[in-house]
């Protein structure tokens, strides 16, 4: 027992050791204050703002939360500009804290990784416009996040010369060039595969993909491939590839759900 607790031990401070594990912590406390104060934000959103919610129902101030829109406005913006945007600075710092570590230009890096990610998350619109895809930019793309800015860090790496012996000052047009065949490899390849997820999201292949391994699916009984069809369909909702979500996300789409769970307790319903 003792022998297999001092195993776990050493594994558990090999993995604080390792390279990746530091800079995905160092990342994430980076992260806290943001994910902190969106949560809480998050929290009284759904608990005081939501009219249908217990609280309201119960202290009977859903009336005065209809005269106080503006409330629930600050609260909702102030959500998004938290948790809205986390997986876009999971990319920045990542990013930084790699090319910190290589000893290159982590400012240069970490903008870099901050629009190689923006970059990926553009859609087209039906009517031809540009927009975000809030779904990459939020708490679901937080691993696509860290992978972003991991990869933006190594390509600083082995593309950009080192800045361990420059200071940060009165160099910064040689501090850029050192970095310029990263940066623009990293964000051509970052608007190559934009190109290729929006024609993937545009055309209807995804979605056949997923309807053809369904009708298989029914045709079969082995708990490997339905997990394996689950495990593809959840990857390809992630990157925002098909119109068959699997899963809905809590959250703002949780509230009807929380508001009729909220009248069957306070009528004793089901």
């Amino acid at each position: 027992m003792w022998v297999r607790r001092e195993q776990i031990i050493r594994k558990i401070i090999r993995l604080q050791q390792n390279e990746l594990y530091q800079l995905v912590q160092k990342s994430l406390n980076l992260l806290f204050p943001f994910v902190l104060i969106g949560s809480i934000s998050q929290l009284i959103q759904i608990t005081m703002l939501n009219r249908n919610s217990l609280l309201p129902t119960i202290f009977g101030f859903s009336s005065w939360l209809s005269r106080y829109r503006f409330i629930e406005i600050i609260f909702d913006h102030l959500t998004s500009l938290t948790l809205g945007i986390v997986a876009a600075l999971a990319a920045f710092s990542m990013a930084h804290y790699t090319a910190k570590r290589y000893q290159r230009d982590e400012k240069l890096a970490s903008i870099t990784g901050l629009i190689a990610y923006l970059i990926l998350t553009v859609r087209y619109t039906n009517n031809g416009e540009l927009a975000f895809g809030q779904d990459m930019l939020g708490m679901g793309g937080l691993f696509l996040g860290f992978l972003v800015g991991y990869l933006v860090g190594l390509s600083f790496k082995h593309l950009a010369n080192s800045q361990q012996d420059k200071s940060s000052s009165g160099v910064t047009w040689n501090r850029a060039l050192d970095s310029l065949r990263a940066i623009i490899i990293v964000l051509v390849v970052a608007i190559c595969f934009s190109i290729l997820l929006n024609w993937l999201a545009i055309s209807v292949l995804p979605d056949q993909v997923i309807l053809r391994l369904q009708s298989l699916k029914a045709n079969q009984t082995s708990l490997l491939f339905s997990v394996a069809i689950v495990i593809l369909a959840g990857i390809m909702t992630f990157f925002g590839l098909t119109s068959m979500p699997i899963l809905a996300h809590f959250g703002r789409n949780g509230v009807a759900m929380t508001a009729n769970l909220n009248y069957a307790l306070i009528h004793h319903t089901i």
